[in-house]
């Protein structure tokens, strides 16, 4: 029934996208030069802000602002903000005739936008609504990652703009993790604690969301990277001192948040790091240091699942995969909804369910956390193949195999220790988000895409930073 609600969503959702659009016009025209300082306290944001509400016992309205607006625009605020800086960079390019900058991954994700708006488009043929198909729960988040890239690659072209993007990047990791330690140490940690307020395990921790570990080893890699510019930290004890301390609490914080995937992807970024930098590296201090380390996260975990495990070493390591007997088990658990979804997929190997679709239900108590709604499930991989089918796993997929063979392609050819490791980054935070990526449910949660989304362009701005110095010192790039 046609009602005044109805009429104002109505003209809201219309005129809200045709408002951004002149306006991202009008502003590339007067601001496009500088869209890079309305891009930093979006990346702010990002940093300082989890959107995370598991774990918690009551809603936090700090925590709600991904959501912020989507009640009345569909979308949230800072989803129509990154709407708006694609505009304006977009229309800036256009009116100037800048060239598209080289990036390997553009063209894969260019081919997942375009699996997204093929999906769009067939919506209402196939007599589904275009509100699931732009829902949260298909893969709308990943393509406003594939927007972030585009925006980024656009807004930081020189040496100049990428160093302070690294600035603004690195100062508000370190203060985030300040406030993470402090209150771990003295305020009983994140109060989204799922181990403490529903499993009654003894623990507390640093931060509970992903994200808040993904960057603080991004963080711990680039000041690690750093100091392996032995000549270049020769005269500057206190810079030196102070990427020390910075590593030092970046580890903390991610072994301090009882996180799995935290731990693991940590160790997989220090594979990352020992492989690219194995020559300016002492290997045996490493490795002393590494077992060490090793050892203690090790005994962390056994000490996190004591009271659910089930016997065994992979029953102590992974109980909520494995059966009584200490064995890991496709029928009930983690892996069984794994097991739920490629039976659907391969159904639909090719072109998947759609962003609208689920896959097939069960009323087995491990899943019962989906309460009969089955749109989501813990791997990043598996989520992309059922929701876009193989087209959009390939262009998913191949956008993170370029981003990585790209960052070590940079890391070798470019020469600035600084640049070098900023490409080397691209490299840590793929390593860092994959085991996020293949049992978690990043897919859903616009923090994690958008992280991603930096995440793919870091080699690129790098060459961007190299090519195009800002001053030159004998011949070199500073």
């Amino acid at each position: 029934m046609f009602s005044l609600q109805t009429a104002i969503f109505w003209t809201l959702l219309i005129s809200v996208p045709l408002v951004l659009g002149f306006g991202a016009v009008a502003s590339s025209a007067l601001m496009g030069k500088w869209v890079r300082y309305l891009i930093y306290p979006y990346l702010v944001i990002l940093i300082f802000f989890s959107g995370s509400q598991y774990g918690l016992l009551e809603e936090e309205s700090s925590r709600m602002i991904y959501g912020r607006g989507s009640g009345k625009l569909f979308f949230p605020f800072v989803n129509w903000y990154i709407f708006w800086l694609a505009g304006v960079v977009g229309f800036y390019a256009l009116w100037n005739r800048l060239p598209a900058p080289e990036a390997a991954v553009r063209k894969f994700l260019l081919l997942f936008g375009l699996v997204f708006l093929g999906q769009i488009i067939a919506a209402p043929f196939l007599t589904k609504s275009i509100f699931y198909a732009l829902h949260y729960s298909g893969t709308m988040y990943l393509m406003n990652a594939v927007i972030f890239v585009f925006v980024l690659l656009r807004a930081f072209r020189d040496e100049k703009s990428v160093r302070e993007l690294l600035t603004v990047f690195m100062v508000s990791v370190f203060l985030r993790d300040c406030f993470g330690l402090f209150r771990y140490v003295f305020m009983g940690g994140d109060s989204s604690n799922y181990y403490a307020n529903f499993a009654d395990l003894n623990i507390k921790l640093t931060f509970f969301d992903i994200n808040d570990t993904i960057l603080a080893t991004m963080a711990a890699f680039m000041a690690a990277a750093r100091l392996t510019d032995r000549e270049g930290m020769k005269d500057r004890p206190w810079t030196r001192l102070a990427l020390w301390g910075f590593l030092i609490l970046a580890s903390l914080i991610v072994i301090l948040s009882f996180r799995r995937t935290a731990w693991t992807g940590y160790m997989a970024a220090g594979v990352a790091f020992l492989w690219l930098y194995r020559k300016r590296i002492n290997l045996f201090l490493v490795g002393i240091y590494g077992g060490l380390a090793l050892a203690g996260v090790f005994s962390l975990w056994l000490y996190r699942f004591a009271p659910e495990s089930h016997g065994g070493l992979l029953g102590a390591l992974f109980p909520d995969a494995s059966t009584a007997a200490g064995k890991l088990t496709t029928n009930t658990g983690r892996f069984f909804e794994l097991r739920l979804a490629l039976d659907s997929i391969r159904e639909h190997i090719l072109f998947g369910v759609g962003n609208w679709g689920q896959y097939e239900a069960s009323s087995d108590a491990s899943v019962a956390f989906h309460r009969g709604q089955f749109f989501f499930m813990h791997s990043g991989f598996l989520h992309v193949w059922l929701k876009t089918g193989l087209i959009g796993l390939v262009a998913f997929a191949g956008a993170l195999y370029v981003t990585a063979r790209d960052s070590v392609r940079l890391h070798g050819a470019i020469e600035p220790p600084l640049w070098k490791a900023f490409a080397a980054l691209g490299l840590a935070g793929l390593a860092v988000s994959m085991p996020n990526i293949l049992f978690g449910t990043p897919i859903i949660d616009y923090r994690t895409m958008q992280v991603l989304g930096l995440v793919l362009v870091l080699p690129y701005l790098a060459r961007a930073a190299w090519l195009n110095p800002t001053e030159k010192i004998n011949g070199h790039a500073r």
